[in-house]
């Protein structure tokens, strides 16, 4: 119940907590960052410029171009942004010989002795109208 003019600060949680221990203790351990070394932080970037590409309705042929050779230098055994580079290539409508190394790339990935990364890449490229 609040009497007085304006509730200034609310308290979750019951007043004495010997006798009505409703809600636990809040945690003396403090909560750990996560650190990313470069190679991770560029990840989340190419990710990043991904994203902004399929937000932007106008794509840019060029810009697309610019994603699939840094995908190639910098991230060229991440299987999942093969794909998403291989997938903003044909929605703009690149020529097959401009992405044809990421696809290369993949194939290469799928030669491994993951089976379920292989069974995942065949069945992208299956979608993709490239198996």
């Amino acid at each position: 119940m609040a009497v007085g003019d304006a509730v200034v600060s609310v308290y979750g949680g019951s007043a004495d907590r010997q006798t009505f221990p409703l809600y636990p203790a809040p945690s003396p351990q403090v909560t750990v960052s996560a650190r990313y070394d470069a190679n991770t932080q560029a990840l989340f970037t190419l990710y990043e410029k991904v994203r902004i590409l399929r937000g932007d309705s106008a794509r840019d042929a060029t810009a697309v171009e610019n994603l699939l050779h840094e995908i190639q230098t910098i991230a060229a055994d991440e299987w999942l942004l093969l794909f998403e580079g291989i997938e903003l290539a044909q929605q703009v409508g690149l020529a097959q010989e401009d992405y044809a190394p990421l696809v290369t790339g993949l194939r290469s990935l799928c030669a491994g002795r993951d089976e379920q990364r292989t069974c995942l890449i065949n069945y992208g490229l299956q979608r993709l109208g490239l198996k």
